[in-house]
This record gives structure tokens, sequence and C-alpha cells, in this order.
């Protein structure tokens, strides 16, 4: 060190060698968080290729960064995002920003495409001017796909919520639809037996009859929608059920159409109703149908098995926790107009409908009966690409049993002894009186379950048996039922209601339900079910 006077010279030599060593370990510092970074550095020249890349961003792009240098930023975006991107770093290279953040797709060497935030700077030299470009890159492909799965969540559990309030909704309908029928059918029922075969009224109560029958299946349409509407239970083979309705199918749908079969062999069986899931078959096929319209095309009809997992079944319709396992599908697929993204989001909807003339209940119907089997549902469709739609189902497990339906003559019936007849709905009661009491009972009615406990706490060995419905107000069936099992645990109790008839049976399991009988009824099912429910072993077939 140089002394002038009192004041010490400093060594411009050493205050040089201090800077540069100052610089030398700051490079050392950017290098090693360059080198170590956790996320992508790319350092752009003004003509967009890359000048240098950190090991981070030569691993989302499959590349070593050696392998980086010179080659342009756009080798490694994906197409679709290129103008995007392009736009957005010109705005970097003129100065006009001074940073940015974007987000797009990047392709990794092998194809596989990656999303990635991207925040960008301009690198100015010491006139001020944009030399050079700085990106950080960060992969963002789980955090976008969580994001999505979120949200599909969410429109799930909103769209599984408004099907809930839609089934409760058209549930209570069909209900109550079926009270008022039961008043239809039973009295047109019970009019035919009073008439003589050739009386001049007898064709206008048979009209009257067919149609409060064609009303019953609208209501188990909304009750099918509801998922409450599975009635008789069989095992059989899918592809067998479908080719039995090939003629009813093909006498069904456009002239234009071509049928196409392919069945699946040795498939598992399943546990379903055949006449709702024919109904299944037909709203499938005939929405094919209509779909192709005028034009000449191809309907798809096919069978198969399926091993689906939990990440599977979220993807599909009516997830509702459904097991992981082997599920054997239906898929009816045409080459017809497809849909509109708005249309499919609502194709299940109850009274919904594209078409001229229709109610909007047959693809709501499919959905309620592929719910009430415990199925899933899956919807592929563009406009001017055709739609594919597979229903799955649960393979049966156990051992199937036998279900045999035949005619019987109310003449073989053993009847006789005092029923307590437990309805709140007047219409019912008065019907269901008349019933009984030709088919040979006395009636003594309760106008709701209070009632009936009270009426038959008074004299609980006066009662051959009860007929009790299971909606009311005040108690209702089930627990009604529990009352009377209390003061006589041995009371035969046949229940009456609109609903589905396994679920019922299965809530009433182990506790001595003596039968069921599904509204709306003729007197000769009634007679039937009594007959078995009063007298188990007695000559109902």
């Amino acid at each position: 060190m140089v002394m002038l006077g009192d004041a010490p010279l400093t060594d411009p030599l050493s205050d040089i060698l201090r800077e540069l060593e100052g610089l030398r370990e700051q490079e050392a510092e950017f290098r090693s968080v360059f080198e170590h970074a956790a996320v992508g550095i790319g350092i752009i020249a003004m003509d967009g290729t890359f000048l240098r890349a950190n090991p981070m961003f030569g691993r989302m792009c499959g590349l070593a960064p050696a392998e980086l240098e010179g080659r342009s930023l756009m080798d490694v975006v994906h197409p679709e995002d290129r103008l995007r991107v392009g736009g957005t770093l010109e705005q970097v290279a003129t100065g006009e920003i001074e940073q940015v953040v974007i987000e797009h797709r990047m392709v990794w060497r092998e194809g596989e495409i990656i999303d990635v935030r991207v925040s960008a700077a301009p690198i100015r030299g010491v006139d001020g001017r944009v030399a050079r470009m700085v990106g950080v890159v960060e992969d963002v492909t789980e955090r976008n796909r969580a994001v999505r799965e979120r949200v599909d969540l969410e429109a799930k559990i909103r769209h599984a919520q408004k099907l809930e309030s839609l089934g409760v909704l058209a549930g209570g309908i069909a209900h109550d639809f079926n009270n008022l029928l039961v008043g239809m059918l039973g009295n047109a029922s019970l009019a035919l037996m009073e008439l003589a075969p050739g009386a001049a009224a007898r064709p206008f109560v048979q009209d009257i009859e067919k149609t409060a029958t064609r009303a019953g299946e609208l209501a188990r349409q909304m009750l099918a929608y509801s998922g409450k509407g599975r009635f008789l239970v069989e095992r059989l083979e899918l592809g067998q059920l479908v080719e039995e309705m090939v003629h009813l199918i093909e006498a069904s749908i456009s002239k234009k159409a071509a049928l196409r079969y392919e069945f699946a062999p040795g498939l598992p069986g399943v546990d379903v109703d055949a006449t709702q899931l024919r109904q299944v078959v037909m709203n499938l096929i005939t929405n094919a149908s209509d779909a192709l319209g005028e034009t000449s095309g191809t309907i798809h009809v096919s069978t198969g098995v399926k091993d689906c997992d939990r990440a599977f079944l979220r993807s599909t319709y009516l997830d509702e926790d459904l097991p992981a396992g082997t599920y054997v599908y239906l898929e009816v697929s045409d080459t017809g107009c497809g849909m509109s993204a708005p249309v499919r989001s609502r194709i299940f909807d109850p009274f919904f409908t594209t078409k001229f003339q229709g109610r909007g209940l047959g693809m709501a119907a499919v959905l309620g009966i592929v719910r009430g089997h415990r199925g899933a549902l899956q919807v592929s469709s563009e406009e001017g690409r055709g739609t594919t739609i597979r229903v799955l189902l649960p393979t049966a497990t156990g051992t199937a049993e036998d279900t045999e339906t035949s005619s019987f003559d109310l003449a073989v019936l053993e009847t006789g002894g005092r029923i307590l007849l437990v309805d709140d709905e007047q219409t019912v009661r008065t019907v269901a009186r008349h019933m009984l009491e030709r088919l040979g009972y006395e009636v003594v009615e309760a106008t709701d379950g209070e009632d009936a406990v009270r009426i038959f706490g008074e004299d609980p060995g006066a009662f051959s048996g009860v007929l009790l419905d299971l909606t009311m107000p005040k108690m209702d069936g089930e627990v009604c039922f529990r009352e009377l099992r209390h003061i006589r645990p041995g009371v035969r109790v046949l229940l009456s209601s609109g609903y589905n008839e396994q679920d019922l049976i299965a809530r009433f399991a182990g506790q001595g339900l003596a039968g069921f009988i599904q509204k709306p009824y003729r007197v000769a099912a009634l007679g039937k079910a009594l007959a078995r429910a009063l007298h188990p072993g007695s000559p109902t077939e």
C-alpha cells in the first residue's frame, strides 16, 4: 500500500483481483444453482434457439443439456401451442414486457406430453438492450391432473345429486301415480268380473283396463329412472337375451340401418330383470336408429366381458363406489349424427329429448335400470362421428334360482278370514276392500300406521293377516310392521308398494314378512299374493 501524506493509497490491481475473485464466487454460486435447480432453466437466444439449459430442463425434454444447445425452443413445444408461445416470446424479446408467466404443453423425446408453467424474462446487455431471454420451467402435469380430477369429481357429485333429486321426484310421482292406478285398474278388473261376456259395456271397460296398464308401464319407467324399479330377477346370458330379441329389434328400426351383431362366447351370467334389460336394449338400439335419420348407416351390437378397476369405474356414469371386478357389457354403436357436448351432458336427463316427438324418458329409464342393477354406463360421441354407449353389469355370484310364472285360477285359492287393510289413500282402500270382499275376505280398514296398530292391538287374534302399504304419513309401513309383529309375532303381513321388491324384501329380511305385491294390481294378483302369504304351500300356481 502506498502512503501519500496521512492517507493510504489503494492498490488498483489488488482491487481488480478482489473484484474478479468475487465475480468467480458469484459465478460458482449461480452455476451451482443453475445445475442443481429443481426446476428447468433455459437461456434462449434472440432467434429462439437454446444457448444453454440446465439438467432439469433436459430431463423434462428427455434430452441431455448439450443436445438442446442450438436447437429451436419450438422443437419441444407442442405443435398446437407454438403460435401462442412464439407470440409471447416475441413480446419478451422486444422488451415489450419484462416478465410473463405462460402455461403450455411440452413434448418429450419419446412423444410423452407434459404440462409446464414457464416464467420468462429478458436479459439485457450493458447497453440496456435485450440480448437473451431466460425461462424458468416447472412441470405442472400432476398438478393439472389433480385439478382436472377434482373438477371432474365435483361435476360428478353435482350430477349425482341432480340425479338423486330427480330420482326422488320421479319415484314420488310414480308412487302417487300407482295409487291412482290401483283405483283405475282394480275397479276395471272388478267390473269385468261382474259383466257378462256379451255385455255392451265390456269393451269400454277393457279399454279402461288397457289404458291403465299402459299408464302403469309409464310409472314403471319413472320407477326405473329412480332406481327402484327392478322387480323380477333371474340369471341369464346377455348375448342370448339380445339374440332372442333380434326379430323384434329389426322390426323396430329404420330400414336403412344395417344391424351387425358380435356376441362374445361363454360370457358369465348376470342377475337381472329380463324385462327391464330388454327395455334397455330396445331404447339403445332405437336411439341409434333415430341417430341415423334418413341416411344409411350401421348399428353394431356387441357383448363382452371386462375387468374393471376403480380408476376405470370412476370414469363412468353412475360411479357410486362400485366394486372393482369383472363386468359383462352390452355395447351399441352407430354411425349416425353423434352428439354435441351440451347434448351429451343431458342425455340421461328425464324429459330431455332432441326428437320432434318423444317424452325424453327412454335414456332416463336406461340410467335408472342400470343404477338399479348396480352397473355403470360409458358414453362416447362426437358430432358427425356417431355414438357408442356401453352398459356394464356385474357378473352374477352364488347359485342361480329358477323363477316360474304361470297363470292360475281364482277358484283354487284358499281364502277367507279377516284382513286388516292399511293404506292412507282412500281410493286405494276402497278398491282394495272391494277386491278383498270379492275374494271372500272380511275387511277392516285403517287409515295409517298408527290407526292400524291401535285397531290390531284391540283384538290381535281376530285378524288372519294384514295388507300393509309401505309409504304413509305419521307411521310408515316399516315401523307399523315392527309394531304389529311386537303385538303378535306370528301375524302374516303382505306388504304393498310401487317400489322395488328386491330392495324392500332386503329391508325386511329375517323379520318374517309374509309377502309383497306390486302396485297397481288386479284382483287375481291380489288373490294369489294373499293366498301365498296367509297359507304357505297352498295351490297358487
